[in-house]
């Protein structure tokens, strides 16, 4: 049994209190607010990822309202993930002199515990859940039961609603213990945590997997790139701190039976978890946070290394020490109104009110931004969405159905680029705001477009000609001739060079789309403009002097 002193319990509740202080006085982060937004339509998913980070957020605003209700519960998560970190830690280096001073020296060491001691986002539950998962998870290993089964099972399907690299622990955790395999009952822990996730399932199914399809296919063209191989090499050094990492080199050079004499569990669990996104950085960029995972067992080695060879403690005591006092002087400069371009000190309320002064009472659209419009609700308390085209990504702001809110109301529109269409004000700050007051926004966002069959082989010698479906999914009349908003179609073509627009020519174009109609339509698109070669492309629409929107899936076509 571990034997946690009240000097650990003490330790940790001046943990608690620090993030707690720091959550209330650091301004909040754009994904924040985005995730806050998701905690304000509660769902069983949401186009980037599960619903966990709403969950939690969710159940902050029932205690608490504003950045408190945002961020207790990331307080609460991240102490109680690093007392699931000290029940992993070996049991015969607990009970050395000063052992739980030196574990929470590491623990500010890591920028990772840090960062999610206090900011919400979806690593938050990942990390407790992972940690909990392996706690449990070794739990059954040597004592197989009931209850242990039925909370494995809770916590993998809690994991993976927290984010789907979850699976990635899972996945690793029966790897490298493959004779659990041959226990029926990891296959019932299995099927518990697959009943808890058919909510999501069906919510992916009715959406056709959209968060599967970004994640996997439309964040990345899937080419090789070395320069995400050498991000991904910094970035990981850096989230799990360079300084403990090299010096691990060096151990490990010195004296390689170090390693081999500490559990090999740790070790091959963050190699695994390591290398699974060294070879996605193959193939894709990837991000830095992505690992955080691996501070748990790095912190677990590193740990049970230092204290079975009590020499190298004054290391990494000094360490320890440099990196906390780099990590603080860090935590202090965001919380602080310091001249910086980062996500803390950039567009904050000031920036929003003076935006929500310019609407004077119109709803205020914004162009190719789900962060800001997350942060105009947050500020202001006013609704707010983002108008995505082609040269965004797509996102949650997409499936909300804004239409009732937002279709033929007065507007104002927020650019995200120098414009000669916007105007301009400069706030007090100096920050600059792009703005067009327009009236009777017409979105009309939903309207689909499809094809069969799904790829097209087209001549660039001859208008080629096509059939296509155009579907209405308002309750609405959608006029397509507007004198102000007129609607026209193209194809978007791309390739990995270069996006090409190519005017879609309707023959007989209606000048209106009733509720719920379906027309099929015949079209050409003249191809002698783009270079042979193979291309995805997709129908798209531009709505008087907006960009193209993508209205339609993507389709494979070779031009010959």
């Amino acid at each position: 049994m571990h034997k946690t002193s009240k000097r650990f319990y003490l330790f940790l509740l001046i943990f608690a209190a620090i993030n707690l202080v720091q959550a209330f006085i650091t301004p909040v982060t754009s994904d924040e607010a985005y995730y806050l937004a998701f905690a304000q339509h509660p769902a069983w998913g949401y186009f980037d990822h599960p619903p966990m980070v709403a969950w939690i957020i969710y159940i902050g605003f029932l205690i608490f309202k504003g950045i408190a209700g945002l961020r207790i519960m990331t307080v609460l998560l991240s102490s109680l993930t690093v007392l699931c970190i000290w029940k992993l830690m070996p049991e015969e280096t607990l009970n050395r002199k000063n052992s739980d001073w030196l574990f929470f020296l590491l623990i500010l060491a890591f920028p990772v515990f840090n960062m999610y001691g206090f900011i919400t986002t979806p690593d938050v539950p990942l990390l407790f859940f992972g940690t909990l998962y392996v706690l449990v998870f070794r739990k059954l290993l040597i004592r197989p039961g009931v209850n242990n089964t039925i909370i494995l099972g809770i916590i993998a399907a809690a994991l993976i609603y927290s984010k789907y690299h979850g699976g990635i622990i899972i996945l690793l955790s029966v790897v490298l213990n493959l004779k659990i395999l041959k226990k029926p009952h990891i296959y019932f822990a299995g099927l518990i945590a697959l009943t808890a996730l058919i909510p999501h399932l069906i919510w992916q199914m009715n959406h056709d997997f959209i968060t599967f399809n970004y994640h996997l296919f439309e964040r990345t063209k899937g080419t090789f790139e070395i320069k995400h191989i050498l991000e991904y090499l910094v970035g990981t050094i850096g989230v799990l701190n360079p300084f403990i990492i090299l010096f691990l080199i060096y151990l490990s050079v010195k004296n390689s039976g170090l390693f081999h004499s500490s559990d090999p569990f740790w070790k091959r669990l963050f190699t695994g978890f390591i290398l699974f996104f060294f070879l996605y950085s193959f193939r894709s960029k990837t991000e830095a946070h992505w690992v955080a995972f691996a501070a748990i067992p790095l912190l677990v080695m590193t740990y049970a290394i230092i204290l079975k060879n009590e020499k190298y403690v004054r290391q990494i005591k000094v360490i320890s020490i440099i990196s906390a006092s780099l990590i603080v002087l860090a935590r202090i400069s965001i919380a602080l109104p310091l001249p910086l371009k980062t996500d803390f000190h950039k567009e904050k309320q000031d920036y929003f009110e003076a935006i929500a002064d310019l609407a004077n009472g119109r709803i205020v659209v914004f162009v190719n931004s789900y962060q800001r419009a997350a942060k105009y609700a947050f500020y202001t308390g006013n609704k707010s969405m983002s108008l995505n085209n082609v040269f965004y990504r797509k996102n949650q702001y997409d499936l909300w159905n804004s239409e009732e809110d937002f279709n033929n109301k007065n507007i104002l529109l927020i650019g995200n680029w120098p414009s000669a269409f916007f105007d301009t004000l400069t706030t007090n700050n100096n920050e600059l705001i792009l703005f067009k007051q327009i009236d009777k926004f017409p979105l009309i966002s939903k309207i689909n477009a499809s094809i069969q069959p799904e790829k097209l082989i087209m001549d660039t010698r001859k208008a080629n000609q096509i059939n296509f479906e155009l579907h209405n999914p308002y309750e609405t009349i959608i006029t397509l001739n507007r004198s102000d908003f007129p609607v026209t179609f193209f194809v978007m073509f791309e390739n990995a060079e270069k996006k090409y627009f190519v005017p879609l020519i309707i023959n007989s174009k209606p000048d209106e789309l009733l509720p719920d109609q379906t027309l099929n339509l015949k079209a050409e698109i003249d191809a002698q403009t783009l270079p042979k070669g193979a291309y995805s492309f997709c129908f798209v629409f531009k709505t008087g002097y907006l960009y193209h929107q993508q209205i339609s899936k993507r389709y494979e076509a070779e031009i010959h």
